[in-house]
């Protein structure tokens, strides 16, 4: 790969369509717990958004 941001959010896009595929069937079996799935997702926005911060502030 010519730049590691290509490699980084090809990597995440190939995750996010893999948890979004996988969600339906686990919803409808009644495997999601909504609650914890909102708090989980808060905390990983919050650590995405601080990591992002953190980068940002280090020499590549």
């Amino acid at each position: 790969m010519s730049s590691p941001h290509v490699a980084i959010g090809t990597s995440a896009l190939a995750v996010s369509v893999s948890a979004a595929g996988n969600l339906v069937p686990q919803w409808r079996a009644g495997n999601v717990k909504w609650r914890f799935a909102a708090a989980f997702s808060v905390a990983g926005v919050l650590g995405a958004l601080a990591g992002s911060v953190a980068a940002q502030a280090v020499d590549g």
